[in-house]
């Protein structure tokens, strides 16, 4: 398989590849297509869920129960939130625990 790449690629792998971080141009693109993969798997479960929270929304006005325009916007930006943190930073959970640990400890400490 040959891939095209333009000049600005072809600049930025040279770099990752010098800079140590890669062995090789090869590497540099399979370790670009496992993020893609990665990133795709988070979008197909977003539409996964959002498709089961239409269906529940669907039942809810089939059975006569509506809810209120701001409080369904919250609900959905309560599930889109995580998501799209997890979209830009798979590690953001783990990020997020260790800041409030800190957090926790800092208050708890005693200045002698």
């Amino acid at each position: 398989m040959n891939i095209s790449v333009t000049r600005q690629n072809q600049e930025f792998i040279a770099n990752l590849v010098k800079g140590g971080r890669y062995a090789s141009a090869s590497e540099v693109v399979r370790d670009a297509i496992r993020l893609l993969e990665d990133r795709e798997e988070r979008r197909r479960a977003w539409a996964k869920h959002a498709k089961v929270l239409l269906k529940d929304a669907e039942a809810d006005v089939a059975e006569g129960q509506t809810r209120n325009l701001d409080d369904v916007r919250n609900m959905l930006l309560g599930d889109i939130e995580p998501l799209s943190i997890q979209m830009r930073r798979p590690n953001a959970k783990k990020i997020a625990s260790r800041k409030r640990t800190r957090s926790v400890n800092a208050k708890f400490a005693t200045k002698p």
